[in-house]
């Protein structure tokens, strides 16, 4: 029987965070290792142990005496769809494993139950006007680094982990080098002249030899959660704090920002990285429906 799971003092470092290892039975354990000498990310890891942990904290069994109706009745503690279909994929992945070894011969994960997906929000964003009154803000601040990173958020569009992931050796002259989660280069785009002369300035401040573009007060590099604070913090510069809006927040902003400077909708998605260019399209509805909202308010 497990009747708790609880966090160990243990850790294992993995793209920038820190992967807490839980308690768990020790199937679990070398399913863990495993997801580490495949090369998942260290969100990845974290999110697929979470899930297993709540799973065997909730059914209070062995990962070999779980059923199906064990699954389905965690699954459906879920509070979002998103969250019911990752769960539903981290332990699918676990089981598999399982069976894989031949610690397993049945699989209970076969032909779960699956949760209707609520109307999904269309994402939130800043049209032009408001990062640029963002970006005055910033630079008004004198804050270096912080003016540097939302520079790189706001004309990049990269996503959170992208640029926790940034060296300063990804740049090359007016080119800078994206690594993708496994530590490879995903793609290569221009560098702005106005983001090339923030993180000059930045970089001209540093006496350290760490080779990350961005550091913490600590002189470490900057992580998530360092991150999320600052980006919050500018938020609330312009009285939005409280609107939901988030780091890939700045991501949407720019992909909208490119189709409505009229970049071409494939040259845009390269730039987002999205490996489908359905992704990009969807800003061209999201964008008229989100404008149109706004004319209806500003009329009221």
């Amino acid at each position: 029987m497990y009747n708790q799971i609880i966090p160990s003092q243990q850790y294992i470092k993995g793209d920038e965070i820190m992967l807490k290892k839980y308690n768990i039975p020790k199937e679990a354990e070398l399913w863990v290792s495993n997801l580490k000498r495949e090369g998942w990310s260290a969100n990845t890891q974290l999110a697929y142990t979470q899930d297993i942990c709540f799973l065997f904290n909730f059914t209070k069994k062995s990962p070999l005496n779980i059923t199906k109706q064990d699954i389905n009745d965690y699954l459906y503690t879920s509070e979002t769809s998103s969250t019911f279909e990752r769960r539903r994929a981290s332990i699918s992945k676990f089981f598999n494993w399982l069976i894989g070894e031949e610690l397993r011969s049945d699989n209970p994960t076969l032909s779960l139950g699956i949760m209707k997906s609520k109307h999904k929000e269309d994402p939130k964003f800043l049209v032009p006007d408001e990062l640029k009154k963002l970006k005055q803000i910033v630079d008004k601040s004198g804050n270096l680094r912080n003016i540097a990173l939302m520079s790189v958020f706001m004309n990049l569009g990269l996503r959170e982990s992208e640029v926790r992931r940034l060296d300063i050796k990804n740049i090359s002259g007016d080119y800078i080098s994206i690594k993708d989660s496994k530590g490879g280069y995903s793609r290569t785009i221009p560098l702005p002249e106005s983001t090339k002369r923030d993180i000059q300035a930045y970089l001209n401040t540093r006496i350290d030899n760490n080779p990350a573009m961005f550091l913490s007060r600590d002189k470490k590099r900057l992580g998530r959660g360092g991150i999320v604070k600052i980006v919050k913090k500018q938020y609330e510069l312009i009285d939005k704090g409280n609107e939901g809006l988030t780091a890939h927040s700045l991501r949407h902003s720019a992909c909208t920002g490119f189709i409505l400077a009229g970049m071409d909708i494939v040259y845009a998605g390269e730039m987002m990285g999205h490996k489908s260019i359905t992704t990009t399209k969807n800003y061209t509805h999201i964008l008229s429906h989100e404008l149109k909202k706004r004319s209806i308010d500003l009329l009221k």
